[in-house]
């Protein structure tokens, strides 16, 4: 499998770290991003929590958070956050809470720094297959468009499931393909900064995060994303450690 060579994830890692980087730095992103974040799910109350740098720094294919409900408390984890809009959101409705913003693209997290001061929000430079935070502390684990850039996705999720609270939930919004993707893509590590090369189809998706202990798994919400499929995937930890 080319995912499991050490040498190739360090590759796909290094030029999805610069393509973010560069991505940030020159604060090359898509134009109208309100009314793509709309399209995709954002209410206008959430848009309106957004400064305008983040809010053009959008680049999912979802809105993870729109299924989720919050009391107020929770502690909520945004893996591979970007410029950290959805966690920044999630901080929003957590004021008695805590959000991790997690991502490994310096450029990126500080783009979020510029606004995260005196929010819930903590931002950590980390690689989401190997994460420096306790087990079980997690509420909710989210993410937008992540996994379909990780290469070892199944590290991933085990390490997504571990620092989740019995009964914790996820919310991540990620792309899938219907059959296999053509070898060029396979085989190539500038498929992935495109979010092409890591993406998989919805049974192996849905037999990682069996594999990785989650239960009560449900891939929703298909719409057509480029050459790929977007979707909604929750599910959540089981009730005990």
């Amino acid at each position: 499998m080319v995912g499991s060579n050490s040498d190739w994830e360090f590759q796909v890692k290094s030029q999805i770290k610069r393509r973010y980087a560069r991505q940030a730095l020159e604060d090359n992103f898509r134009p109208n991003s309100a009314t793509r974040m709309k399209e995709l799910g954002y209410s206008q109350d959430m848009i309106s929590l957004l400064p305008d740098e983040l809010q053009g720094a959008f680049s999912g294919c979802g809105c993870p958070i729109s299924d989720l409900t919050f009391a107020g408390n929770e502690v909520v984890i945004d893996l591979g956050c970007g410029a950290g809009i959805d966690g920044f959101i999630a901080s929003k409705l957590v004021p008695s809470g805590v959000v991790i913003s997690v991502d490994f693209t310096f450029e990126m997290l500080k783009i979020l720094q510029n606004h995260a001061q005196g929010t819930p929000v903590n931002v950590l430079a980390s690689d989401v297959e190997s994460l420096p935070l306790r087990s079980g502390i997690a509420d909710y684990a989210i993410s937008n468009a992540v996994f379909n850039l990780t290469p070892n996705k199944d590290m991933a999720y085990r390490e997504m499931h571990r620092i989740l609270k019995p009964r914790g939930r996820i919310a991540l919004c990620d792309l899938v393909c219907n059959g296999e993707l053509p070898r060029e893509i396979l085989e190539d590590p500038l498929a992935h900064t495109t979010s092409l090369g890591g993406v998989v189809d919805e049974d192996k998706m849905r037999s990682a995060l069996e594999a990785a202990g989650f239960v009560e798994i449900k891939i929703k919400n298909h719409f057509q994303f480029s050459v790929v499929v977007a979707v909604m995937i929750t599910a959540q930890r089981k009730g005990s450690n």
